[in-house]
């Protein structure tokens, strides 16, 4: 062959597979483009996966899970940080037995700024019947910039330009290598479904390599290994969420901005699109709790606790009319936040926590126990599990709150220093 023919072969050849993979993805649409620009009818996925926030796009990131609930359009939402992507379940019988289809838009790292778009992207797309929120202290820091990723590329729906740019994502994912092996999966098999607990518990490993194996099947880790890996996922903790260095914690950012503003439009928003919101402060290991001591923020929470009980009683004056919008907390010392770190032999994992900030689906569950108003003999809630918070209790919370943090201390010395340290490293710049 001379070199002219293998020129032009090799070009043809060249131009072929340009042209085929787009034309593949195209043909397959594994993210169901076409459904989403209304274009084709929907296929069903999954239910599982698709409440979880997995399918079409199974990565369960901010612009996946903002894209698949275009699919799913449930009737109730759980909004908040890694603690409700991992811990709560959307198929809890608080929701399935009332026949809502629930959805898990649990996002790592949240702020009370996302959680505000996504509600409105949610909301816009299908009205929702029931929104639940988690509520973390640091979701509140307008002056974070960890895990903060620009949203207008993500097409929300209550945003300008929410076509053109589903489109622009379809261009970029037709000639991208991930999508097209997405398209030769599906053409071979579907893809793996999660169980409801897998989904929920497995895929904390994806934004976190430390976290601890849990299942049994894995290798054993040892009580040692399990420590290590803690105290790495604490320093996270640390750094990337309460003291991000030469950024003060604030609940105003330098522009005035106020945090705890964008969750009274959220509640301004549910009342006039009639959807009944229930906040909660979701039950966090005690050890998390110690970080924010020792990074000097325990005031700040204090300060957030009153703020938000301020908020929801301004809320429940000018809606006389309606219900009063609850806030749940579920303590942070506790019987259930104080579980010992595993020291003994075997496989060593809490029994009702991931590490120190994430819990587990069978403690979540208690969680929308009692905040859906589900009675299950078969599970069984210590009695100071669960607390609406008002301005009748708010102080007496407080305190109590306080008086259990240093009988905890008293009784964790060595793991009060640990922590210590690293507070210290972060604080360092280590």
């Amino acid at each position: 062959m001379d070199h002219r023919r293998y020129v032009l072969l090799l070009g043809a050849v060249s131009l072929a597979l340009l042209v085929s993979i787009p034309a593949l993805n195209g043909l397959v649409d594994p993210y169901d483009y076409r459904v989403a620009l209304g274009w084709s009818e929907r296929r069903e996925f999954d239910p599982v996966n698709e409440a979880l926030g997995y399918a079409p796009d199974p990565s369960g990131e901010r612009a996946g899970k903002a894209y698949n609930i275009r699919r799913y359009q449930p009737d109730a939402v759980v909004f908040g940080s890694s603690n409700v992507w991992v811990g709560i379940d959307p198929s809890h019988e608080g929701w399935r037995g009332r026949g809502l289809r629930a959805y898990n838009f649990g996002i790592a790292g949240s702020s009370i700024y996302e959680v505000e778009e996504f509600f409105q992207h949610a909301h816009r797309l299908r009205p929702m019947k029931q929104a639940v929120i988690g509520l973390d202290l640091y979701m509140f820091n307008a002056n974070r910039t960890h895990f903060q990723e620009p949203l207008a590329d993500l097409g929300l729906a209550h945003r300008p330009g929410e076509r053109s740019r589903l489109l622009l994502s379809m261009g970029k994912h037709l000639v991208s290598n991930d999508y097209t092996v997405l398209s030769l999966e599906r053409l071979c098999r579907w893809p793996r479904s999660f169980t409801a607990e897998d989904g929920l518990l497995a895929v904390a490993r994806r934004f976190a390599p430390v976290l601890p194996r849990l299942e049994a099947r894995e290798p054993i880790v040892t009580a040692e290994e399990f420590r290590s890996r803690l105290l790495a996922m604490e320093h996270e903790v640390v750094r990337a969420l309460l003291l991000e260095r030469n950024r003060p914690f604030g609940f105003e950012d330098q522009e005035g901005r106020s945090s705890v503003d964008c969750l009274a439009r959220v509640l301004e928003s549910a009342r006039k699109g009639g959807i009944d919101v229930r906040l909660f402060i979701p039950p966090v290991h005690a050890r998390t709790w110690e970080l924010v001591r020792l990074a000097g923020q325990w005031p700040v929470f204090e300060e957030w606790l009153r703020g938000l009980v301020a908020l929801l009683e301004a809320e429940a004056r000018a809606h006389a009319d309606k219900p009063p919008v609850p806030l749940w907390t579920f303590g942070c010392y506790t019987e259930t936040t104080t579980e010992p770190v595993p020291s003994g032999p075997g496989n060593a994992a809490f029994s009702r926590y991931v590490d120190s900030i994430h819990f587990k689906k069978e403690l979540g569950d208690l969680v929308l126990d009692r905040i859906l108003d589900v009675s299950s003999s078969d599970r069984g809630a210590p009695p100071d599990f669960g607390t609406k918070l008002t301005p009748a209790n708010v102080e007496a919370f407080i305190a109590e709150t306080r008086r259990a943090q240093e009988e905890y201390v008293r009784a964790h010395a060595s793991d009060a220093a640990e922590q210590q340290e690293i507070v210290s490293r972060v604080r360092e710049g280590k």
